[in-house]
Protein backbone atom coordinates (compact mmCIF):
# COMPACT_ATOMS: atom_id res chain seq x y z
CA UNK A 1 0.00 0.00 0.00
CA UNK A 2 2.50 2.34 0.85
CA UNK A 3 4.72 2.03 -2.47
CA UNK A 4 1.08 2.48 -4.43
CA UNK A 5 0.77 5.82 -2.19
CA UNK A 6 4.40 6.88 -3.03
CA UNK A 7 3.55 6.18 -6.83
CA UNK A 8 0.44 8.11 -6.34
CA UNK A 9 2.15 11.28 -4.62
CA UNK A 10 4.55 10.95 -7.97
CA UNK A 11 1.79 11.14 -9.95
CA UNK A 12 -0.01 14.02 -8.02
CA UNK A 13 3.25 16.28 -8.54
CA UNK A 14 3.80 15.18 -12.49
CA UNK A 15 -0.44 16.10 -13.04
CA UNK A 16 0.29 19.56 -11.24
CA UNK A 17 3.14 20.33 -13.04
CA UNK A 18 1.21 19.21 -16.17
CA UNK A 19 -2.10 21.46 -14.67
CA UNK A 20 0.75 24.41 -14.02
CA UNK A 21 2.13 24.58 -17.21
CA UNK A 22 -1.41 24.66 -18.84
CA UNK A 23 -2.83 27.80 -16.94
CA UNK A 24 0.32 29.51 -17.54
CA UNK A 25 -0.06 32.94 -18.66
CA UNK A 26 2.89 33.55 -20.90
CA UNK A 27 2.25 30.46 -22.70
CA UNK A 28 0.95 30.68 -26.54
CA UNK A 29 -1.74 28.31 -27.10
CA UNK A 30 0.40 26.57 -29.69
CA UNK A 31 2.94 25.32 -26.75
CA UNK A 32 0.28 24.59 -24.74
CA UNK A 33 -1.07 22.12 -28.12
CA UNK A 34 2.58 20.78 -28.20
CA UNK A 35 2.28 19.89 -24.44
CA UNK A 36 -1.20 18.12 -24.51
CA UNK A 37 0.04 16.65 -28.56
CA UNK A 38 3.15 15.10 -26.58
CA UNK A 39 0.94 13.89 -23.72
CA UNK A 40 -1.42 12.15 -25.83
CA UNK A 41 1.38 10.60 -27.83
CA UNK A 42 2.91 9.44 -24.38
CA UNK A 43 -0.99 7.88 -23.04
CA UNK A 44 -1.90 6.80 -26.92
CA UNK A 45 0.16 3.26 -26.82
CA UNK A 46 -1.82 0.13 -25.60
CA UNK A 47 0.48 -0.25 -22.85
CA UNK A 48 0.20 2.58 -21.63
CA UNK A 49 -3.34 2.91 -21.70
CA UNK A 50 -3.88 0.01 -19.52
CA UNK A 51 -0.73 0.54 -17.21
CA UNK A 52 -3.00 4.30 -16.87
CA UNK A 53 -6.14 2.35 -16.49
CA UNK A 54 -4.61 -0.02 -14.13
CA UNK A 55 -3.37 3.14 -12.12
CA UNK A 56 -6.79 4.87 -12.01
CA UNK A 57 -8.60 1.81 -10.92
CA UNK A 58 -6.32 1.49 -8.06
CA UNK A 59 -6.50 5.34 -6.75
CA UNK A 60 -10.38 4.89 -6.83
CA UNK A 61 -10.09 1.60 -4.83
CA UNK A 62 -7.73 3.15 -2.39
CA UNK A 63 -10.03 6.48 -2.53
CA UNK A 64 -13.44 4.52 -1.55
CA UNK A 65 -11.63 2.13 0.65
CA UNK A 66 -10.23 5.32 2.50
CA UNK A 67 -12.88 7.03 3.04
CA UNK A 68 -14.79 3.61 4.43
CA UNK A 69 -12.12 3.57 6.80
CA UNK A 70 -12.29 6.70 7.81
CA UNK A 71 -15.84 6.80 8.73
CA UNK A 72 -15.44 3.59 10.78
CA UNK A 73 -12.69 4.94 12.75
CA UNK A 74 -14.15 8.55 13.18
CA UNK A 75 -17.49 6.45 14.18
CA UNK A 76 -15.14 4.48 16.90
CA UNK A 77 -13.92 7.46 17.91
CA UNK A 78 -16.92 9.22 18.63
CA UNK A 79 -18.38 6.47 20.31
CA UNK A 80 -18.95 6.53 23.98
CA UNK A 81 -16.75 4.15 25.31
CA UNK A 82 -15.62 2.92 22.32
CA UNK A 83 -11.67 3.30 22.55
CA UNK A 84 -9.50 3.55 25.72
CA UNK A 85 -7.82 6.51 26.57
CA UNK A 86 -4.67 5.06 25.61
CA UNK A 87 -5.58 3.64 22.54
CA UNK A 88 -7.14 7.04 20.96
CA UNK A 89 -3.69 8.44 19.64
CA UNK A 90 -3.11 5.08 17.69
CA UNK A 91 -6.37 5.68 16.58
CA UNK A 92 -6.23 9.40 15.45
CA UNK A 93 -3.03 8.57 13.85
CA UNK A 94 -5.29 5.74 11.82
CA UNK A 95 -7.49 8.67 11.02
CA UNK A 96 -5.48 11.08 9.68
CA UNK A 97 -3.61 8.38 7.23
CA UNK A 98 -7.22 7.87 6.16
CA UNK A 99 -7.69 11.33 5.37
CA UNK A 100 -4.48 11.65 4.05
CA UNK A 101 -4.90 8.57 1.42
CA UNK A 102 -8.73 9.92 0.45
CA UNK A 103 -7.54 13.69 -0.51
CA UNK A 104 -4.31 12.00 -2.21
CA UNK A 105 -6.22 9.90 -4.32
CA UNK A 106 -9.08 11.91 -4.77
CA UNK A 107 -6.93 14.81 -6.14
CA UNK A 108 -4.95 12.71 -8.24
CA UNK A 109 -8.33 11.19 -9.67
CA UNK A 110 -9.57 14.17 -9.92
CA UNK A 111 -6.95 16.28 -12.27
CA UNK A 112 -6.22 12.64 -14.31
CA UNK A 113 -10.14 13.44 -15.14
CA UNK A 114 -9.22 17.41 -15.79
CA UNK A 115 -5.88 16.64 -17.70
CA UNK A 116 -7.91 13.61 -20.08
CA UNK A 117 -10.50 15.84 -20.81
CA UNK A 118 -8.48 19.07 -21.35
CA UNK A 119 -6.69 16.59 -23.80
CA UNK A 120 -9.48 15.74 -25.72
CA UNK A 121 -11.04 19.15 -26.21
CA UNK A 122 -7.70 19.84 -27.43
CA UNK A 123 -8.18 16.92 -29.84
CA UNK A 124 -11.46 18.16 -31.10
CA UNK A 125 -10.19 21.99 -30.98
CA UNK A 126 -7.62 20.64 -33.49
CA UNK A 127 -9.57 18.41 -35.58
CA UNK A 128 -12.29 21.59 -35.40
CA UNK A 129 -9.01 23.95 -36.52
CA UNK A 130 -8.21 21.63 -39.52
CA UNK A 131 -11.22 21.36 -41.08
CA UNK A 132 -11.91 25.46 -40.44
CA UNK A 133 -8.27 26.09 -42.14
CA UNK A 134 -9.92 23.44 -44.91
CA UNK A 135 -12.97 25.97 -44.92
CA UNK A 136 -10.93 28.98 -45.50
CA UNK A 137 -8.74 27.38 -48.29
CA UNK A 138 -11.85 26.35 -50.08
CA UNK A 139 -13.17 29.58 -49.83
CA UNK A 140 -10.01 31.47 -50.73
CA UNK A 141 -9.80 29.11 -53.55
CA UNK A 142 -13.89 30.07 -54.46
CA UNK A 143 -13.00 33.47 -54.59
CA UNK A 144 -10.05 33.08 -56.68
CA UNK A 145 -11.80 31.52 -59.08
CA UNK A 146 -14.93 34.40 -58.36
CA UNK A 147 -12.00 36.84 -59.29
CA UNK A 148 -10.59 35.08 -62.19
CA UNK A 149 -14.30 34.03 -63.70
CA UNK A 150 -15.60 38.07 -63.13
CA UNK A 151 -11.78 39.11 -64.90
CA UNK A 152 -12.96 36.74 -67.84
CA UNK A 153 -16.40 38.13 -67.76
CA UNK A 154 -15.34 41.70 -68.28
CA UNK A 155 -12.91 40.38 -71.16
CA UNK A 156 -15.77 38.91 -72.95
CA UNK A 157 -17.82 42.32 -72.48
CA UNK A 158 -14.97 44.18 -73.88
CA UNK A 159 -14.76 41.83 -76.84
CA UNK A 160 -18.51 41.89 -77.26
CA UNK A 161 -18.49 45.93 -77.21
CA UNK A 162 -15.47 45.54 -79.57
CA UNK A 163 -17.59 43.19 -82.02
CA UNK A 164 -20.58 45.15 -82.05
CA UNK A 165 -18.67 48.46 -83.08
CA UNK A 166 -17.61 46.60 -85.77
CA UNK A 167 -21.00 45.53 -86.42
CA UNK A 168 -22.11 48.94 -86.65
CA UNK A 169 -18.68 49.64 -88.82
CA UNK A 170 -19.95 46.93 -91.05
CA UNK A 171 -23.55 47.92 -91.54
CA UNK A 172 -21.91 51.60 -91.93
CA UNK A 173 -19.44 50.19 -95.43
CA UNK A 174 -22.12 47.87 -96.19
CA UNK A 175 -24.99 50.77 -95.95
CA UNK A 176 -21.70 53.14 -98.07
CA UNK A 177 -21.13 49.77 -100.66
CA UNK A 178 -25.20 50.35 -101.51
CA UNK A 179 -25.35 53.56 -101.73
CA UNK A 180 -22.20 53.22 -104.25
CA UNK A 181 -23.88 50.22 -106.08
CA UNK A 182 -27.12 52.64 -106.26
CA UNK A 183 -25.21 55.62 -107.66
CA UNK A 184 -22.65 53.41 -109.94
CA UNK A 185 -26.34 52.08 -111.04
CA UNK A 186 -28.23 55.51 -112.01
CA UNK A 187 -24.50 56.50 -113.07
CA UNK A 188 -24.67 53.57 -115.49
CA UNK A 189 -28.52 53.85 -116.81
CA UNK A 190 -27.48 57.53 -117.69
CA UNK A 191 -24.46 56.21 -119.35
CA UNK A 192 -26.81 53.99 -121.47
CA UNK A 193 -29.19 56.69 -121.95
CA UNK A 194 -26.40 59.00 -123.74
CA UNK A 195 -24.97 56.42 -125.52
CA UNK A 196 -28.51 55.33 -126.97
CA UNK A 197 -29.09 59.05 -127.76
CA UNK A 198 -25.66 59.50 -129.76
CA UNK A 199 -26.84 56.17 -131.63
CA UNK A 200 -30.43 57.59 -132.47
CA UNK A 201 -28.09 61.06 -133.78
CA UNK A 202 -25.96 59.15 -135.73
CA UNK A 203 -28.65 57.38 -137.51
CA UNK A 204 -30.86 60.49 -138.25
CA UNK A 205 -27.08 61.99 -139.93
CA UNK A 206 -26.46 59.39 -142.00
Amino acid sequence: MEAILIVAFFLLVVEIFICTLAVFPFLSMDTRKKLFSQIHKVMGGHTTKVVVYVMASLMLFIFLQSNYDSYKTDKKLHQGGGVLVTDKPGEYSKLFRHQRNIYLSGFVLFLYFLISRAQSIIKELGAVEVKSNAVLKQQKNNQDATAAILTENEELKEEIAKLKKMEKEFKAMKSQAEAVNREYSNLQEEYNKIQGKKSTTSKKVD
